[in-house]
């Protein structure tokens, strides 16, 4: 049986290990942390194209990535916080600018409020100008923390009309319209969960890959997929 009969519907990514990249190869944290930025844009926008030209059909229906934890906001040096978010919102900018988001609906979901204006401004205005597109959904997880999420869905679900239950709790969620995970790449090696979208992770098929951010290629995402392929996903059966 072709791969091509088992994709995942939603993909999850962590691209993790900018900073070891840019020491290893003499790069400035600044450096890495855009090269980091440039790989999510790759995987979304470029990989998703030369997949449909290559198989005759889409890798996935959602992409999901992990851009900035909550943790970073509280624990990070500001120099460095100011480098990411400047990289971002620079990056946001060009992609409204070049309009080479079409057919992408982009979502962002974290405390947004903890980020700079000018990074605000851009995630705003980049949720609008792609909130009518549907051949792809692209999550953003920004100031982002799994355990805040599903605490604070919690406590406005307890101030609703409706019953505390699992779809009350999901309409106050970062990501309401999201789907399970099916797929989680995370790259550099390391092995944890780090808090990342655990309100629909629970089934996921997890792959723990060992390049840095920066190397994970093309070609390694398609051979998770041919073995996301052959996994027995029982779901507890």
């Amino acid at each position: 049986m072709s791969f091509l009969n088992r994709l995942p519907n939603h993909v999850a990514l962590t691209l993790d290990g900018n900073r070891r990249w840019a020491e290893r190869h003499g790069y400035s944290r600044k450096v890495g942390i855009r090269f980091g930025i440039k790989k999510t844009k790759e995987v979304m926008y470029d990989w998703t194209r030369k997949f449909e030209k290559e198989y005759g059909v889409k890798p996935f229906n959602e992409l999901t990535i992990h851009a900035l934890t909550l943790n970073n906001i509280k624990l990070r040096p500001k120099e460095e916080l100011d480098e990411i978010q400047d990289a971002f919102t620079e990056t946001f900018r060009q992609v409204i600018r070049d309009k080479s988001y079409a057919n992408v609906r982009v979502k962002f979901g974290g405390r947004i409020d903890k980020l700079k204006p000018e990074l605000q401004k851009e995630i705003r205005l980049l949720e609008s100008k792609t909130e009518d597109f549907d051949k792809y959904k692209f999550n953003v997880a920004i100031a982002y923390d799994g355990n805040d999420e599903i605490r604070g869905a919690v406590i406005s679900a307890n101030y609703s009309p409706y019953p505390v239950d699992y779809d009350t709790v999901n309409k106050f969620m970062f990501f309401p319209d999201a789907s399970p995970i099916d797929l989680w790449i995370r790259t550099s090696g390391e092995k944890r969960l780090s808090g990342f979208m655990l309100f629909y992770i629970g089934y996921a098929e997890i792959f723990f890959l060992d390049c840095l951010a920066e190397d994970f290629k093309y070609e390694d995402f398609v051979n998770v997929l041919k073995e996301y392929s052959i996994r027995d996903r029982r779901f507890g059966k």
